[in-house]
C-alpha cells in the first residue's frame, strides 16, 4: 500500500494528473490529492513552473508508529469503517469538467472503441424499422433486445475505458458481448422494470389522492409524479452499471448505501443528456428530414457517452478505493 505523499507527480501529464484526480481518496490521501492539485495548476498555466509545492498537511502520528496489522485492511474493518463512515458528498462541478476534460483529452481513442459500437447499434435499429412490418411482434421484441444487447456493450466500453485505461478493453470496443455484458443487460432490464413498477404504483396513490379531494390536474403534473420517483431512483441505482462494467458489483443495497445524500445530485446529472435529447425530439419529430435525423443521431452518441461517464465519474468518487497516485 502506497504511503501518503510518496508517489511523485511532477512527470505526470495533465491527463495522468487528471484521471488520477478522480481516482484518488482525499480522505486516505489528502498530500496526494495537495500533490495532485498542485501539478494540475502547474500543467494549466495556472501557476509558475517553479512554483514550491505546498507544505505537507499535518499528520497525527509518524508514520513509523504504524504497525502493518493497522495499514491493513480486513473485510471485518471494511465493513465497519462502511457502516460508520460518513456518506461522501458527490461534487457535482467537478464531475462535470472531469467529465468534458476527459472527452477532450481522450476524444480519439473514445471515438475508436465507442462509434464502431453505435454505428452497429443504429444499423440494427434501422433494420427493425425498414422490416417492421415482415418482422410483426416478435421480430420487433427480437431486434429491440439485440440493440439492447448492443448498447450495453457500448456502455461497458465506456465505463472500462474511463475508468481502466486502453488496456482493459480490445482496440474497437467490446464487439462480442461476454457475461460481463450480459449481466449488465440484465440488470438494465430488472432495473427498468423494477423502477417502473415504483413509478406507476406511486402516480396510483397520488392519482387516488386527487380523485378523492377532486382536485384537476394537468398532463404536466401528471407526467412528473411518475417521472419524479422514477429518476430518482434510476439515480439512486445508476452506479451498479460502472460496479458490474469492472466486475465489482455487490447489491442493490450497496447502491443505496454508496449514494446516500447524493441523490439529487445523480438526478441533476442524468437529466444533463437526457434532456436536450428529449427537446430536439419533441420539436423536430414532426419535421423530421434526413439531415436532423442525422443531427438527432450525432446528438444521441455525443449525450450517451457524456452521460456514461458522468456515472463512471460518480461512481470513482462515491465508492472506488484506491491507493493514492493510481490511475483507475
Amino acid at each position: 500500500m502506497s504511503v501518503d505523499g510518496s508517489i511523485d507527480y511532477s512527470n505526470y501529464t495533465l491527463d495522468d494528473l487528471i484521471q488520477a484526480r478522480g481516482s484518488v481518496n482525499r480522505y486516505s490521501y489528502p498530500r496526494n490529492a495537495q500533490m495532485i492539485d498542485h501539478w494540475i495548476n502547474v500543467r494549466e498555466g495556472k501557476i509558475p513552473s517553479d512554483t514550491l509545492p505546498p507544505e505537507p498537511l499535518p499528520i497525527e502520528a509518524d508514520d513509523s508508529t504504524i504497525s502493518e496489522e493497522i495499514l491493513t485492511v480486513t473485510p471485518e474493518k471494511k465493513k465497519i469503517d462502511e457502516q460508520f463512515s460518513p456518506p461522501r458528498e458527490l461534487s457535482f462541478s467537478k464531475v462535470i469538467s472531469d467529465t468534458f476534460l476527459i472527452v477532450w483529452n481522450r476524444k480519439t481513442d473514445l471515438l475508436r472503441v465507442l462509434a464502431p459500437l453505435y454505428i452497429i447499434i443504429i444499423l440494427i435499429e434501422f433494420l427493425g424499422l425498414l422490416m417492421a412490418d415482415q418482422l410483426g411482434v416478435a421480430g420487433g421484441i427480437s431486434i429491440s433486445i439485440v440493440s439492447s444487447v448492443a448498447y450495453a456493450m457500448f456502455a461497458v466500453t465506456c465505463h472500462r475505458i474511463v475508468l481502466l485505461g486502453n488496456d482493459s478493453i480490445p482496440r474497437f470496443g467490446i464487439l462480442v458481448p461476454s457475461k460481463r455484458e450480459f449481466s449488465f443487460w440484465g440488470m438494465t432490464i430488472a432495473l427498468t422494470l423494477g423502477i417502473a413498477f415504483i413509478g406507476v404504483a406511486f402516480s396510483m396513490a397520488t392519482s387516488f389522492f386527487f380523485i378523492g379531494a377532486s382536485l384537476h390536474i394537468s398532463p404536466w403534473i401528471t407526467v412528473i409524479i411518475i417521472g419524479a420517483p422514477f429518476l430518482y431512483f434510476s439515480a439512486r441505482m445508476s452506479l451498479a452499471f460502472p460496479a458490474i462494467a469492472l466486475d465489482n458489483f455487490q447489491s442493490l443495497g450497496w447502491c443505496w448505501s454508496a449514494t446516500r445524500g447524493n441523490g439529487l445530485s445523480l438526478v441533476a446529472l442524468l437529466l444533463i443528456p437526457v434532456t436536450p435529447i428529449y427537446l430536439i425530439n419533441y420539436f423536430f419529430k414532426e419535421n423530421e428530414t434526413l439531415m436532423i435525423s442525422g443531427a438527432i443521431t450525432l446528438a444521441g452518441f455525443a449525450f450517451a457517452i457524456l452521460g456514461i461517464i458522468f456515472i463512471s465519474l460518480s461512481y470513482k468518487e462515491l465508492c472506488v478505493e484506491v491507493e493514492a497516485g493510481s490511475l483507475v
